[in-house]
């Protein structure tokens, strides 16, 4: 066992520690409790015990924090950490346990590695296993195929290298990271390319790419160009597309790519990710030199125009065909676009209003409608782009000179081969004459209905069959209903049974007496007062009834909650837990007592209660002064404590609170009692129990000695005795050397010494260590405290002591297992960085020099906000996710932008956790950062190529659609849906042959398919055929 050093070199060591504590910046330590001199010496005891559990807990918690700190590394990693030996399992942390579907470490220890690989892989991770323990390194991590506790495989990325552990020096230390997302993204990438190709050589639209240029060229065509237009890809690539867009139409598609180019500009200078699609009409040369008319959707795609046009030459003529057809109608027709920009209006539309078409150019639809109907309108021309159609629509068009036209139609909409929106289409005929006569009518109506409606009354009109002529919206209301749901129905059927036979007798009755009748009735818990009223014919004979009804709910709530009130307030007096009474002053006599009061009294009615009589002589005149004086308008204490003697001789303290009130017109006085005696009485017993708090000490875990001048136990407790083996009586009248080992005791006596000298205050804030001596001769770790205290002159030595023996051996474990989790840390392919409360880097491992270049010494002390890896955009998020930690709040895992020391950009995937002491308290935080930024090249080259197939599918006129080896659907575009009914998550799946093909075919193409997989030829092969086809609803087409 080591020597221990005396009791002042002890303090200078506590006193070092100290400051290694306050230099770490970490709150573990609470702050030390003022010391005052006690008063005698159990309470001196007390307050030392309090003092040596606060200093105790101190220093056990900076012993704990390093290792706790390294442990917590490992334990949240976000990567697997295992040490494997001879082909077996010797530790893992959690992670590397749920990777591969375990729940805790403890179920991995012992198990064999080769559980966990996948065959094939295994032979090439033993070679590297033992190409590790001959020496060489890993340049890179290697990905093998994992075996999970469910059979199931993952891909893992590991890092390993040699670490000694437990003694076995050749045990590998390996770091896993689960990168099956990863694998499966690569895939991806190489299956969306592979269809992009597809579908942009086979595809019968005509698909092009051109300069993002005032003067744009080819630079890429699909193969449908030489099939629809002649051309071969060569013949085209590199000229400009002008060369072959017809003259009157140049200038329209140069206006429309001149819009491109600067939304393309808008765009980089703003960052905003926002896609620009419209589509044009315009016409090109083909080889032969004809004309062909292209409906061409554009898109950006990347520094490129995507263009994907369909061939609508047969449709142009069709639609030029119609047109003569309408120009000639006698109704009027108009077709306006999602603007209300006019597309088209026929000759009668134009004589009607008064507008020619060069006037047209220049207005829009909600121009020439009357003002209240354009919101109307927009509405519609919504409802009709969402594919809506409406009949009996109907407007008011304001004329050229001023007229308003009514008018009364239809309107669908217009769209094209891909279901994209183009125009309305609207029929009206002119029905301006009715409508005036129709609104001349509202009007009247109107006035009639707005008088009746402004009363808050409830007014219905009834025939004498009991059907309702009219109602206003108060009587509606009450009915549940709306004024159009009652008028023509019975009143029957808007009753319930009663309330109806109830209105039919008063109804019979004002029909046979001709008079009103008035009554109060109540119905859904609400009342009401109704009156009757005949309405006469020219004839005198009752045609109708008039019905008004008033809702007095309220008038009679207000009515119940004041007897409520006063009901509530006598029962809270009656059941009060304290005695009230009022007392009249000119009377002498008590007009009201409550019951708790009358149980106090013994008594059994007030006529039988006189408090007075039980009042001490003393309180009684004490009660009188107090009386008179509030009657002369004297200021007294409301407050005041009597005596009375019961009529079975108890006596009683009470307290009474006063008041001057007013009873049936007079002053009088109320008063609300307590009954003190049982407080009293709890006093009494509280001040004998502080005696025994004496003897509370005596049976203290820690301990107790107290030393007179000459160094000799004058008294101590049991746990003091146990501590160095002896029994109480024996540890009476021993010197305190005797528990010092004999080569310890000359600087233990220097040392205590000087304690003699030492001030009070300071004093009662050391705790030291030193070796004790048991009565059976063993050396065991303790630990002291000290406090001085005089009683009749003489001064007196207390000391607390503790067996720190197991404390000793943990902090030698922990001091072990810190030396194993700090290895870890260091060799982790995690970056780990460790931050104080203030935001300070105090600690990170060296993969933050690998990775970003720069090393820990030059970061330590840093600041978040003055890190130069940090933007500023990820300083403010760094310091935002720091702020939630502090509080307690979980932060998810989140992506950061960082810089390298050699200024290229790297990504982090960050992971933080509060640090906390052994109390609980958040002294900093932990952040573990994964290199991202190969995964996050992969999601960008993967977005890049969705997008691709994504602006294809969207613009492309032609159906797509794939199968797997299979031969089931395994991609369905829109213009699929569109041609064969099925939309793509009722179709992707399913045997295209048996979906899509007339059953006579279903053996041939069975035959082709199954020729295709096994020789890769066909006829369909690289070639355009006609063939039958079959869509949803059955119907055959070609």
């Amino acid at each position: 066992m080591r020597e221990e050093p005396d009791i002042v070199k002890e303090l200078r060591e506590a006193e070092r520690l100290g400051l290694l504590q306050s230099k770490m910046k970490l709150a573990y330590e609470k702050p030390k409790q003022s010391y005052e001199q006690p008063k005698d010496i159990l309470d001196e005891i007390a307050s030392f015990v309090d003092n040596l559990q606060t200093s105790i807990q101190n220093a056990d918690t900076t012993t704990l924090y390093s290792e706790k700190i390294y442990r917590d590394i490992v334990e949240q990693a976000i990567v697997g950490v295992v040490v494997t030996w001879n082909n077996k399992i010797l530790f893992c942390n959690k992670k590397e346990a749920e990777l591969f579907g375990y729940t805790t470490p403890s179920e991995l220890i012992g198990k064999e590695v080769s559980e966990f690989v996948h065959v094939n892989d295994l032979p090439r991770m033993q070679r590297l296993a033992e190409q590790l323990r001959e020496g060489k390194t890993l340049s890179h991590p290697v990905i093998f195929r994992g075996i999970r506790n469910d059979g199931r495989e993952i891909y893992i990325e590991a890092f390993a290298t040699v670490f000694p552990f437990e003694g076995k020096k050749d045990s590998l230390l390996s770091f896993h990271l689960d990168v099956t997302e990863r694998v499966k993204r690569e895939n991806l990438i190489r299956n969306v390319e592979n269809r992009y190709r597809l579908i942009t050589e086979n595809v019968n639209d005509l698909i092009a790419t051109i300069t993002f240029s005032l003067t744009p060229r080819y630079t890429y065509v699909s193969p449908s160009h030489e099939r629809i237009m002649g051309y071969r890809a060569e013949e085209l690539i590199g000229k400009p597309i002008s060369e072959f867009v017809h003259p009157d139409d140049r200038e329209k598609l140069l206006s429309l790519i001149k819009k491109y180019i600067a939304f393309k500009g808008k765009k980089s200078l703003t960052g905003e990710r926002v896609d620009i699609t419209e589509t044009i009409e315009f016409r090109i040369m083909d080889v032969k030199g004809e004309w062909h008319y292209l409906e061409t959707t554009l898109n950006i795609m990347g520094d490129e125009l995507l263009f994907v046009s369909r061939d609508i030459t047969k449709r142009k003529r069709v639609e030029e065909h119609f047109r003569d057809l309408f120009d000639n109608a006698n109704d009027l027709i108009q077709s306006v676009d999602q603007n209300g920009r006019f597309v088209y209006v026929n000759k009668s539309w134009l004589k009607a209003l008064g507008y020619t078409m060069e006037e047209l150019e220049s207005l829009t639809l909600f121009d020439v409608i009357r003002e209240d109907y354009i919101q109307h309108c927009r509405e519609l021309i919504k409802k009709v782009s969402e594919g809506k159609s409406f009949q009996g629509v109907e407007n008011v068009f304001i004329a050229k000179d001023g007229r308003e036209i009514f008018v009364e139609g239809n309107i669908n909409g217009r769209f094209d081969e891909d279901g994209r929106f183009v125009a309305t289409r609207a029929i009206f005929r002119d029905v301006t004459d009715r409508k005036k006569a129709e609104e001349q009518l509202k009007e009247s109506e109107l006035r009639l209905r707005t008088l009746l409606d402004a009363t808050h009354d409830m007014v219905l009109l009834l025939d004498v069959d009991g059907r309702i002529l009219y109602s206003n919206d108060a009587m509606a209301k009450s009915l549940g209903k709306n004024v159009e749901d009652i008028i023509n129905s019975n009143i029957r059927d808007n009753l319930p049974s009663d309330v109806y036979e109830s209105r039919v007798r008063m109804s019979i009755k004002v029909q046979r007496t001709g008079k009103p009748v008035k009554f109060v009735d109540t119905r859904g818990g609400r009342w009401f007062d109704n009156t009757f009223y005949p309405v006469f014919d020219e004839e005198g004979n009752v045609v109708q009834i008039a019905v008004f009804s008033r809702d007095i709910t309220e008038e009679r709530k207000v009515s119940e909650a004041l007897k409520e009130s006063e009901e509530l307030f006598r029962t809270l007096v009656e059941f009060a837990p304290l005695g009230i009474y009022i007392y009249d002053p000119f009377d002498e006599r008590f007009v009201y007592v409550n019951p708790t009061l009358r149980r106090l009294a013994k008594a059994h009615g007030i006529k039988d209660v006189n408090l007075l009589d039980y009042l001490t002589p003393e309180s009684l005149e004490l009660i009188r002064k107090r009386v008179r004086k509030r009657l002369e308008g004297k200021r007294v204490s409301p407050q005041v404590d009597v005596e009375v003697i019961l009529p079975d001789g108890e006596k009683r303290l009470l307290r009474l609170h006063t008041t001057l009130t007013k009873y049936k017109g007079r002053k009088a006085m109320l008063a609300i009692v307590l009954d003190l005696t049982e407080e009293k009485r709890m006093q009494s017993m509280l001040e004998e129990n502080e005696k025994k708090y004496r003897s509370v000490m005596e049976s203290a875990a820690d301990g107790i000695l107290i030393v007179d001048k000459a160094f000799k136990i004058v008294s101590s407790n049991e746990s003091a005795a146990r501590i160095f083996g002896y029994n109480k009586e024996e540890f009476y009248g021993k010197p305190i050397l005797d528990i010092i080992p004999e080569k310890l005791r000359n600087n233990f006596m220097r040392g205590i010494k000087k304690l003699d000298h030492m001030d009070v205050s300071r004093l009662a804030k050391r705790t030291i260590e030193v070796v004790g001596l048991r009565k059976d001769g063993q050396e065991i770790p303790i630990e002291l405290s000290f406090s001085m205290y005089e009683v009749k002159g003489k001064r007196y030595f207390t000391s607390i002591v503790r067996d720190i023996s197991k404390r000793k051996s943990i902090e030698r474990e922990l001091r072990e297992r810190e030396e194993k989790y700090r290895t870890i840390f260091e060799t982790s392919p995690e970056t780990i960085v460790l931050f104080d409360r203030n935001g300070y880097i105090i600690d990170a491992n060296n993969r933050i020099k690998e990775w970003i270049g720069y090393d820990r010494d030059e970061l330590l002390g840093r600041s978040i906000d003055g890190l130069p890896f940090l933007s500023p955009e990820s300083k403010k998020v760094a310091m935002e996710k720091f702020s939630h930690r502090l509080h307690g709040e979980d932060t998810p895992v989140y992506d950061l932008e960082f810089l390298t020391k050699k200024g290229t950009v790297a990504f982090g995937r960050v992971r933080g956790t509060a640090m906390k002491d052994a109390e609980g308290n958040i002294v900093g935080t932990l952040v573990m950062i994964s290199d991202v930024t190969e995964q996050k090249q992969f999601e960008k080259k993967l977005r890049e190529s969705e997008e691709k197939l994504r602006k294809i599918n969207a613009s492309a006129h032609d159906a797509i659609l794939m199968m797997d080896d299979e031969g089931n659907v395994s991609y369905w575009n829109r213009a699929a849906e569109k041609m064969f009914g099925y939309k793509a998550e009722e179709i992707i799946g399913k045997d295209l042959h048996t979906v899509l093909a007339p059953p006579k075919f279903h053996e041939a193409y069975k035959k082709a398919f199954k020729k295709f997989r096994e020789t890769g030829k066909g006829a369909a092969v690289g070639k355009s055929l006609e063939i039958s086809a079959l869509r949803k609803d059955g119907t055959e087409f070609p």
